[in-house]
């Protein structure tokens, strides 16, 4: 696809947040990310084997987890949004124009959305984490909806329903440590996007005035 085939409707295509999320996987991701991510999760899974999930660690685990989540990410997103509001206000409309005529490495999409997509990646995750956090904390108590619905599987799983719910509970706070230790990267990530973008925006405009002063009259009788 050349400059010219990128049209304005697709900047609109996307009309939910799923959307814009699905959008993300069409670009590079960091590879740190995702590999401290796992390494957090293997070392949360062998302590877990370690001391024997068959105990309440597990548990006290995926707690404090949520504790954490549900205390800090709503912060953390009203931060997001209003770093976003304002690298939005200060960058120059020439530079998003510039960026959404060009096309990125063949994917079909423009630089302009390759440059948002990571702050909806973190916008989409931060979200998607505090509703689960949420749900947990709502139905995840040691009578809910959700812990009677864990019961009830594990018992079909197999004979051992204590061992098997004990496994489920375990999975659950390792996924929940990933996530939340993935949410702090994606952070990282959003800060540097923003110095990246601000930075090209300055860059572009001094280019542009170089560029400008090449072909002034002025420059050509010099």
């Amino acid at each position: 696809m050349t400059v010219d085939q990128i049209t304005p409707a697709q900047l609109t295509e996307e009309k939910s947040l799923l959307q814009l999320y699905r959008l993300t996987y069409r670009f590079p991701i960091s590879r740190f990310n995702v590999i401290s991510t796992v390494l957090v999760g293997i070392c949360c899974a062998a302590y877990l084997s370690w001391v024997r999930p068959g105990g309440s660690e597990a548990g006290v685990l995926l707690k404090e987890t949520l504790k954490l989540g549900i205390s800090l990410v709503p912060s953390i997103l009203g931060f997001l949004i209003a770093g976003f509001t304002v690298f939005v206000t200060v960058t120059k409309p020439g530079v998003f124009s510039a960026m959404a005529k060009k096309e990125f490495a063949k994917s079909g999409q423009s630089y302009l959305k390759y440059n948002l997509s990571a702050f909806m990646l973190a916008f989409a995750h931060y979200v998607a984490y505090l509703g689960a956090c949420v749900l947990l904390i709502y139905f995840g108590q040691p009578n809910g909806p959700l812990t009677q619905i864990t019961q009830w599987l594990a018992s079909l799983v197999t004979c051992n329903a204590s061992v098997a719910y004990s496994t489920m509970v375990s999975a659950c706070a390792v996924a929940f440590a990933c996530w939340t230790w993935y949410l702090v990267m994606l952070l990282k990530s959003f800060i540097y996007n923003v110095y990246q973008v601000v930075v090209t925006s300055v860059r572009w405009d001094l280019e542009d005035e170089a560029k400008a002063k090449a072909t002034s009259p002025s420059s050509a009788h010099s």
